[in-house]
């Protein structure tokens, strides 16, 4: 199997048509962001925070996906390779299956959503070339559904398609090539998106490729600078990202290095380029998370109704973003983006959020991590 390269963290031979891009110029849906460490946004973001109980059951090693559903938080753990489900008050109720071979086991579960029409939790594995299906109430294994190829990111759009993501393109056989295939709930396919400028097997992400803000279904590439919306048989420019004086990495250049898939990822890391991205977006905020030269980390927010917007190193945003303790971010539910919390930094030189410290008072370093949920004050 191809590799497949996870920070903090891929059928294909029909297709039903292909969609025209949107002609809405981008300079009319550009997000920029400005490099600071001394905007302090402590008086402008509100949190709740949300401690998972750490037990022999649920030992959380790498968090890769987070999601908050009717009064539950589904962790996914690909260290474990567990997806785990705790209560709001984040008390350990279950874990979602097993490892294994076996029927209703997933070897590498990557990703998943619900299809609550069908009250139903699915399980994107990797491995298997699966989704795994369980029943959203007592989470029994339900049914199968075989994948003709490896996905790393999948979802149940708004109108109950379900739309897959390749960085490695799903028509490789054709002529013209595609990042996403959308199909009906019986896996048929219906539409292509996002023309791959690119492709290449390996690939590096630091979350999904999609995300969804009320009904509204959004798509992007980790390494290209522009989210789109589905929308019906079309793809429709949502933002582009302008992060500092930062470059993305120029489709020639990644064209040329993704011809070697071998080094794709190692020589993307070491490029001086954003490396990755990844966004979390709710009616009022847009955060965004990115990598660059192996180590450095960033961290944007966008406020949509005021149109101010803040970028700051890993650091910057730890002492100046009001928990003032390094997070990740995860999603958004509600209107809260989740960010993720590890008290491997309990004993380290911060001083946390008020609201938090009492909390971390109560963990040690090999705790659990706390949920962060937090969004702009009204």
């Amino acid at each position: 199997m191809k590799k497949i390269y996870i920070i903090l963290s891929c059928f294909s031979l029909f297709v039903a048509c292909s969609p025209n891009r949107n002609e809405t110029p981008l300079s009319n849906r550009q997000i920029y962001l400005e490099l600071t460490d001394d905007v302090q946004l402590s008086d402008s973001l509100e949190f709740v925070f949300i401690p998972l109980e750490t037990n022999e059951q649920c030992l959380i090693g790498i968090v890769k996906q987070v999601e908050i559903r009717n009064g539950k938080i589904y962790v996914l753990d690909i260290k474990q390779m567990a997806l785990f489900v705790f209560d709001m008050e984040g008390k350990f109720l279950t874990q979602i299956a097993n490892r294994g071979s076996g029927p209703g086991e997933y070897i590498t579960p990557m990703s998943f959503d619900f299809d609550l029409s069908a009250n139903t939790i699915i399980v994107n594995d990797i491995d298997k070339k699966e989704l795994l299906c369980f029943d959203l109430n007592d989470y029994r294994f339900k049914y199968t559904k075989a994948l003709p190829e490896h996905y790393s990111s999948f979802s149940i759009l708004s109108n109950h398609s379900i739309s897959f993501f390749s960085s490695s393109g799903v028509l490789k056989e054709r002529g013209e090539d595609y990042y996403v295939l959308t199909c009906d709930s019986l896996l048929n396919p219906k539409h292509t998106y996002f023309p791959a400028d690119f492709r290449s097997g390996y690939s590096y992400a630091l979350g999904r490729n999609f995300y969804r803000v009320g009904n509204r279904d959004f798509v992007y590439h980790g390494q290209i600078p522009v989210i789109y919306e589905i929308v019906g048989d079309e793809i429709k420019i949502h933002y582009e990202l302008i992060l500092g004086t930062f470059d993305f990495p120029p489709v020639t250049y990644l064209q040329e290095e993704s011809m070697n898939n071998t080094y794709f990822v190692p020589t993307l890391l070491h490029s001086g380029y954003i490396s990755a991205y990844m966004v979390c977006e709710t009616e009022e905020l847009l955060c965004v998370m990115f990598t660059r030269n192996v180590s450095q980390s960033y961290y944007g927010i966008y406020h949509k109704n005021s149109s101010k917007g803040y970028l700051y190193t890993a650091n910057g945003f730890a002492r100046n973003g009001g928990v003032r303790i390094p997070l990740s971010l995860e999603g958004a539910t509600d209107g809260y983006i989740i960010g993720v919390l590890s008290p491997s930094f309990i004993g380290k030189p911060y001083t946390p959020n008020a609201d938090l410290q009492p909390i971390l008072d109560k963990l040690s370093p090999e705790d659990n991590p706390v949920l962060c949920l937090f969004k702009w004050k009204e």
